[in-house]
């Protein structure tokens, strides 16, 4: 398992929700490190795709890849990214002429979740045959 019982306790997601994403992964702890690690190495994808659809007032392309990334945060456990794409979620789904000012205030909050994640993710996970370096591209966060 990538990680350790003391990362959790420090990291901004608990040892409960690691137990959350055991029980969605039906008790399989492989399965649920597999999940997260889907969802980190998908982040950065996301994260460029996101921004091209705000910079672009592409409303359709935002909810449908914030929805997206919702569901796989609600899978693995991740809430301060989940609770961050729902608000942004129920924003976009509002429809009735969306202030983009309002967009780009929401859209901080998932970005620096994700930036959270990854970096989290980078200081509390290892693989006995590489380093994570060299398995994941990750996006530098400064602290």
């Amino acid at each position: 398992m990538y990680w350790n019982n003391a990362s959790w306790r420090y990291a901004p997601y608990s040892a409960h929700v690691e137990k959350r994403s055991q029980a969605t992964a039906g008790g399989n702890e492989a399965l649920a490190d597999e999940m997260l690690d889907m969802l980190v190495k998908g982040l950065d994808n996301d994260l460029e795709t996101l921004q091209r659809h705000a910079r672009h007032d592409y409303h359709k392309g935002l909810l449908e890849r914030v929805h997206r990334l919702h569901g796989s945060c609600r899978y693995c456990g991740v809430p301060e990214l989940e609770e961050s794409c729902y608000q942004l979620e129920s924003l976009l789904k509002k429809n009735d002429q969306i202030d983009t000012s309002d967009i780009q205030g929401q859209l901080k909050h998932p970005f620096s979740a994700i930036q959270r994640l990854q970096h989290w993710y980078h200081k509390n996970s290892y693989s006995e045959n590489k380093s994570m370096e060299s398995r994941l591209p990750l996006q530098t966060v400064d602290s």
